[in-house]
């Protein structure tokens, strides 16, 4: 599942502001979406906020910017709802 959210996540329009967020450093901004992958693959909880928490923890090992992160995040909290969103009209 984690997969398909961090492709859904790189195609989105909103990646523009992890572009920004990285100075517009393209290859900052591929890694910083590989380290996120890794961080979403490694995640085992159940709930947004340890996720959020998890993947805050994790990016912060790897040095990046309290930006770049927010903005993953963002992006996260977007496509979850969406997901939630589809799922409760599918019901």
């Amino acid at each position: 599942m984690f997969s398909i959210l961090t492709n859904k996540l790189r195609s989105l329009s909103g990646h523009t502001a992890v572009l920004e967020a990285c100075d517009w450093d393209e290859d900052l901004m591929d890694q910083s979406f590989v380290d996120l992958e890794l961080m979403l693959k490694e995640y085992s909880g159940i709930s947004i906020d340890s996720l959020n928490n998890h993947v805050r923890k994790g990016m912060r090992k790897k040095k990046y910017d309290d930006a770049i992160i927010k903005s993953l995040l963002e992006l996260i909290r977007v496509e979850v709802e969406s997901e939630i969103t589809t799922i409760r009209g599918e019901a």
